[in-house]
Formats: structure tokens, C-alpha cells, sequence
């Protein structure tokens, strides 16, 4: 029936009469079943209190769901305790509470976070049992009756009790159901860790013993968003976990949700604790969940990657999956070892036993820098380069020189004392790469063709393993510009030099052109500048700028970068427009005329700045990619000399 004003009086009492008279069929229902249930549990001689925490902050939209919830419980040896942390939406979320009288109980406290309002909760509870309810959640009626039903056959009835849920969207719509016994077999799910770090361990689907609090303490309120795993971790480490086939909880996923306001706090929050998790166990540990430390951290690295966005901790995993391999298979000879490691790192499984595995082990006890060398070795520019320079080096450094090639190299030609590394490669492959440069525990990587689109990214993939980068650009910063081949290239290297420890210009001029945009370059003279008795030097440009970034101190760094820094002066400012002004008019005839009158009157720079913005505002252009690099260089350009 729907109600409108054309009702009658008498039709709107009627309306009223059977609505109230099913309510009160639904609590003689559930008054019925409670006590059904109460007489079964006191005749087995176990019928304990569970307290349900509810922590609420501005929650008036959800909290009158999760109290009616908890209300609803068959099992009714309950207590409900509100707590308000400090909510500022003028009064809703207390009225709400309030509306419930001495059905539930309701605290107000000043605002610390849902770890504080959770603890504060516990030290309340009258309850032998805990079960945690957040406000905008909702339990099954038999929730909390079918987790003390399981403990009822058990000798130890402080094993904690875990089960699914069900996730809802903001309407209260079912979106989906997530239980690790549809994914895992039961044999896994006997192991406490193995629900933590497969995160299975939903906070509101628990029943956990009052005495798990005093055992391993509360919640931590130092973390905002993590706070739930941060303890289970803890509590549920060497304890007995009883994993239900059920899912009695209906998770809410909406936008206010603090995992999703405060996002990339979150994610940062979330990337520590991983981290600190996946490495706190110990071997034995590891080896009861999964086999094999190589094992456990493959199977986290895949279970991470497929179900996060915690980039940090997958790299984690990552780099952790690569040595355990390695390292075990020395121990034991796997057969599955050695292949996994050719596999990740792109080679065949008796490349990585005979080349890989060796220069692992032949580490020496200083750091390990690789000098990474593309295509065949010859006399070009920058093969020479990299080749002296990792020559001088290996006096202070464990140096591997690392070449990529997709044709054969005379070995002869590298000065025997480098150790050193030849890949065939059909493609980049950079994550293989950067793979590689793991295995080998490398420190430090000195990467030198900064206009190679294929394989720039080996500067973010090593940085993901922990590897330090050096990206050693030894042409002039417009070289790329010159080269209708390497224009198209450009936005990767605008993309990826940024992500670079360090960017290595050849010339002041470059590095004070790079540093209009980025603060992470520095100027070391090009080797053919530098007279031969001033070898030793450039040892100590190289040596003072490893030390540095293997110190992993970022305020020495940037000190460092303050003292190098390189002002854009002026006349490097009317240098670079004259090149800029070149480029665009050799790349574009249509704008010839524009910008030799440009040219010509940069002396009246409110006229130059014109001419130059006509210029730039043109959408007509061939090589458009390249033209836009050019176009944002002359506007911060034009800009510093206006000023």
C-alpha cells in the first residue's frame, strides 16, 4: 500500500495496525529463536558474553543499520557498546545513538582515531569475547551464534574465529562475497599466517578472547589505516585460527572511507606494513606456509600484484623472491630454482647457473657498481666513455660492465680486469633487466643512453629493487632534438630521467637547461674534455657522488644538489632561444619566417616574447611531441628573462 494525502483516516490506522503488528511478529520471532538458543548453548555449559564494540565518527548515514544489526543477533548474551570519537556533525550521530535508551551503550570521547575509540571499547567491555562491528557494516542475524557455535567442540575455546564477507556497495546493494575457502583448501587455512597474509583477516568477521588483548596488546593508534592488521598480525601469530565456510558480515565499500579519503596516506601506510609483515617471520616460519622461503615470497609477490596497488611491497616481495631463489638453489640444487631465475630475469636456466649465479657470488666487500652498455662495443662516444670510466673505477668499486647487445662482441676489446655480463636480447625488457641487476646485488647503476626510448625505464624498474641510478647523459641536451629518430623518444625521456637518483650533463649549459624543470642533476665534464693527468679527478667527480648516494642519507644528497646547482644565467637563456629557435625552423618551414623575426628583434623582449608565443601557440606542427618539449622550454624560459 502506498500512502498518499487522498488516505482516509481509517485507512492510514489500518496501514499502521499491520505494520506495527509485523514488527511485533519479527521480535516474538527472534524473542523465540534467542531463547531456543540461549537453553541449547546453557545445557552444552557454554553461553558467553560477547561484547560488539561499534566505533563511530560523523556516521549518521550507516550507524542505525549496524546497531539494528547487532540488536538482531539469535544469539543474545550480548552487550553493545557505542563509542563516539569525537564526531562534529552537529549532534546526528549521538541523537542516533542516544534513540536506542539502555539497549545499547554509549560513550563520548574527544577524537584520536578508530584505534583509540576501538581500545577505548575494550577497556569498557564486560564481555569474555570481542567482535568488532564498524559503524557503516552490518552483521547476519546468526553472526555471532555461529562463532560461538564452533568453539563449543573446541578444547581451547580462546582459538580465535575468523569467516568471510560480503561486500555491499553505499545503497547496501551485495556486490560480491570474499572467503578464503573458495580460493584456498583447508590444509592453508590451518595456518594462522596464511589467512593474514593472504588477507583474509576481516576485523568485523572475528570473535576473538579477551585474553588475545592482554597477550599481545591493543590497536595502535600511530597507524590510521592499518591499525586492524598491524594487531592481527601480532595476535595472530602462533595461535590457533578457526577459518568458518560463512560470511556473516556485510562490508560496506563507499567513498568516505578513510582507506579511500586519505588514499595515498593509505597506500604509504599500507606499503610499510607489508613490508615489515612479509619479513618479520622467521624461516621456519615461511617454510610452514609455503615450503620454501623462495616459495612464500613468490606466492606473495603474485598475491600482492594481483589484489594491490602497494607498489612498494610487491617490489619488496619482488626483490626478496629473486634472492631467496638464488640462494637456494646453492643450498639445494632445485631444479625449479634455477629455472624461476631464468625465467624472471629473461635467460636460459644454464645461463643464469653459469654466468649469473658466479658473478653473484664473486661480490667483493666494497659496493658493487654496473656501468650499463647497449649494442656492440666499439670506439663510439659513449661506449669509450663508459669503458674508461669503469676501468678507473675498479680500483674502488666492484665493477661489472653490462652489455646488451643483439649482436656478437669481442671481449677482447674490455680491459680484462672488468668483470663483465653480455645479454641477447630481442627487445628491452626492462624488468628482466632490472631482475638481472638484483640477482647480482648490485648497488649502484650507471645508465648511459638517455635517448634510448626501449630501455629508459631500467631507471624506475631498478629504483623499484632498491638499486641506486645514475643516468649519465653525455650528449648536450638538445642532442635529441637534432634527430628526427630520436624526437619521438623525447617523452620518455622527459618521463624517465625525473625518476633517476642523479642526471649526469655533460656541460653547465644542459644541466642548468634540466634544472629549469628537475632538481636531480649535476655537471661532470665530458671524459674527451679532460686532459689525461686529470684522470685522477674525474675519479674523485665519480667516487664523491657514489659515496653520497650510497649512503642512502637524502639530506646529504640534496645538499649535495644545492651545492652543485648551475644558475641560468641570461646569456644561457639567449643561447638556448637561438637553438630552440633553429630547431623549430627546421622542423617546420611554416613557421620560418615567425621565428627568424623572432630572432631578430630579441633585443626588445616584450616583442620577442610575442613573436615566440605566436610561434608556440600553433597546432600545425610535424613531430608534435617534440614541439611541445620545445614549446614548455621557451615558456619558462621567456619567463625567467621577463622577470
Amino acid at each position: 500500500m502506498k500512502l498518499n494525502k487522498k488516505h482516509t483516516l481509517l485507512e492510514l490506522s489500518i496501514f499502521f495496525y499491520f505494520q506495527i503488528k509485523i514488527v511485533y511478529k519479527k521480535v516474538e520471532n527472534l524473542s523465540s529463536i534467542q531463547q531456543s538458543i540461549k537453553t541449547e548453548f546453557e545445557q552444552a555449559g557454554f553461553f558467553p558474553k560477547v561484547s560488539i564494540i561499534i566505533p563511530v565518527y560523523n556516521g549518521s548515514n550507516y550507524l542505525k543499520d549496524a546497531i539494528d544489526s547487532a540488536l538482531g543477533q539469535t544469539y543474545d548474551n550480548i552487550e553493545i557498546i557505542v563509542i563516539n570519537d569525537g564526531s562534529t556533525d552537529e549532534g546526528k550521530t549521538e541523537n542516533i545513538a542516544l534513540s536506542y535508551g539502555n539497549r545499547i551503550q554509549y560513550f563520548k570521547k574527544s577524537n584520536g582515531g578508530v584505534a583509540t575509540a576501538l581500545n577505548f571499547g575494550i577497556e569498557k567491555m564486560q564481555g569474555e569475547y570481542f567482535s568488532w562491528l564498524s559503524h557503516d557494516d552490518v552483521y547476519e542475524p546468526q553472526k555471532i551464534e555461529e562463532e560461538v557455535r564452533a568453539l563449543l567442540p573446541l578444547k581451547d575455546r580462546t582459538t580465535i574465529i575468523a569467516e568471510g564477507c560480503q561486500i555491499i556497495d553505499a545503497s547496501g546493494k551485495k556486490m560480491y562475497t570474499f572467503n578464503l575457502h573458495k580460493i584456498y583448501p583447508e590444509e592453508q587455512l590451518q595456518n594462522s599466517m596464511f589467512i593474514v597474509m593472504r588477507g583474509g583477516a576481516n576485523g568485523c568477521a572475528l570473535l576473538i578472547h579477551k585474553t588475545h588483548f592482554e597477550r599481545v596488546g591493543k590497536f595502535n593508534p600511530q597507524l590510521p589505516t592499518t591499525q586492524d592488521y598491524d594487531l592481527w598480525f601480532r595476535m595472530f601469530r602462533n595461535q590457533k585460527v578457526l577459518f568458518l565456510d560463512s560470511s556473516n558480515v556485510l562490508s560496506r565499500s563507499h567513498e568516505e572511507q578513510g582507506s579511500k579519503v586519505f588514499l595515498e596516506d593509505h597506500i604509504n601506510e599500507c606499503n610499510r606494513l607489508w613490508i615489515r609483515m612479509m619479513d618479520s617471520l622467521t624461516p621456519e616460519e615461511k617454510i610452514d606456509m609455503s615450503g620454501s622461503e623462495y616459495i612464500y615470497y613468490q606466492e606473495l609477490y603474485y598475491f600482492l600484484k594481483s589484489s594491490s596497488n602497494y607498489q612498494e611491497a610487491i617490489n619488496h616481495a619482488r626483490k626478496r623472491m629473486l634472492s631467496t631463489a638464488a640462494i637456494e638453489y646453492e643450498k639445494t640444487s632445485k631444479h625449479e630454482c634455477i629455472e624461476a631465475i631464468g625465467n624472471y630475469c629473461g635467460v636460459d636456466p644454464e645461463f643464469a647457473e653459469k654466468k649469473l649465479l658466479p658473478l653473484r657470488n664473486s661480490k667483493e666487500n666494497r659496493p658493487r657498481v654496473v656501468f650499463y652498455v647497449e649494442h656492440q662495443i666499439s670506439e663510439d662516444h659513449i661506449n669509450h666513455n663508459v669503458i674508461k670510466s669503469a676501468n678507473m673505477l675498479t680500483a674502488v668499486y666492484d665493477v661489472i660492465l653490462y652489455i646488451f647487445t643483439h649482436r656478437s662482441v669481442d671481449e677482447n676489446q674490455i680491459p680484462s680486469i672488468i668483470k663483465k655480463l653480455v645479454i641477447y636480447h630481442s627487445d628491452g625488457l626492462t624488468e628482466k633487466h632490472a631482475n638481472i641487476l638484483s640477482i647480482l646485488k648490485v648497488d649502484l647503476l650507471v645508465y648511459s643512453y638517455c635517448c634510448c626510448e626501449d630501455t629508459l625505464l631500467l631507471l624506475k624498474q631498478a629504483n623499484c629493487l632498491g638499486i641506486k641510478t645514475v643516468a649519465w647523459s653525455q650528449e648536450d641536451f638538445f642532442f635529441p632534438y637534432y634527430m628526427d629518430n630520436l624526437q619521438k623518444r623525447l617523452s620518455s625521456q622527459n618521463k624517465y630521467l625525473p625518476m633517476a637518483d642523479v642526471v649526469v650533463w655533460p656541460n653547465p649549459d644542459s644541466q642548468a637547461l634540466y634544472g629549469l624543470h628537475y632538481a636531480n642533476s649535476i655537471c661532470i665534464p665530458d671524459l674527451y674534455e679532460i686532459e689525461q693527468n686529470n684522470d685522477q679527478n674525474l675519479i674523485k667527480y665519480w667516487n664523491h657522488l657514489f659515496q653520497i648516494l650510497l649512503s642512502h642519507d637524502e639530506k646529504k644528497l640534496h645538499e649535495y644538489f644545492s651545492s652543485k646547482q648551475i644558475s641560468f644565467t641570461k646569456n644561457m637563456a639567449v643561447k638556448t632561444l637561438d637553438i630552440l629557435a633553429q630547431l623549430i625552423i627546421d622542423i617546420d618551414e611554416k613557421r620560418k619566417t615567425a621565428m627568424e623575426e623572432a630572432l631578430n628583434c630579441r633585443m626588445e623582449t616584450s616583442r620577442w616574447m610575442e613573436c615566440y608565443t605566436n610561434v608556440i601557440e600553433s597546432r600545425s606542427w610535424r613531430f608534435t611531441e617534440s614541439i611541445r618539449c620545445l614549446a614548455n622550454k621557451l615558456k619558462k624560459i621567456l619567463h625567467y628573462i621577463k622577470a
